[in-house]
């Protein structure tokens, strides 16, 4: 289970909103398995797209 969060954990790990994350979740982007009304995150996916987003803000603000 410790490699599972919530999308609420998520949220507050990123700055992100809930209905974001969902988002990111139902579009793939993230890896996340439904449970009764929520999801949970693959801790390890997350932390990859967040890292990969946030090397991406890096190089448009360094392009600037």
């Amino acid at each position: 289970m410790d490699d599972l969060i919530t999308v609420r954990e998520a949220a507050r790990q990123s700055d992100l909103t809930t209905g974001y994350i969902n988002q990111l979740i139902r579009k793939g982007k993230i890896k996340g398995h439904k449970v009764g009304w929520s999801y949970l995150i693959e801790r390890e996916s997350f932390s990859e797209w967040l890292k990969k987003r946030n090397q991406q803000k890096q190089e448009d603000a360094n392009n600037v």
